[in-house]
């Protein structure tokens, strides 16, 4: 690398957590003669899918779609959400997850 093109890498953590998500985020970035430059990024989604299901029974008609990052990663949750609660219906649409209670409300 190029010493003239060298940064001194600072990384920042950040985290948000609610009841379902808990969102974390780091960000790499640069100084390189006192300005700071984004070098990168990476966040990542979790979610507490036992409250997801803790909603999906609350919710009057017993449905929900949960917007995933591609459609891969539905299809992989839906195999993963079916093997583990044997009382769900789980479908994939694109990167939408459709959950439902059997025989609806």
């Amino acid at each position: 690398m190029n010493s003239k093109a060298s940064h001194t890498i600072v990384g920042v953590f950040l985290g948000f957590q609610s009841d379902e998500v808990a969102l974390t985020a780091i960000v790499l970035v640069g100084v390189r003669n006192k300005q700071l430059t984004l070098l990168g990024w990476v966040m990542r989604k979790v979610r507490d899918w036992s409250a997801v299901i803790d909603r999906l029974n609350d919710s009057p008609k017993g449905e929900l779609k949960i917007k995933m990052g591609s459609p891969g990663s539905a299809q992989v949750t839906r195999c993963r959400l079916l093997a583990e609660w044997s009382n769900l219906e789980a479908t994939t649409k694109g990167s939408t997850l459709h959950l439902s209670v059997p025989g609806g409300r």
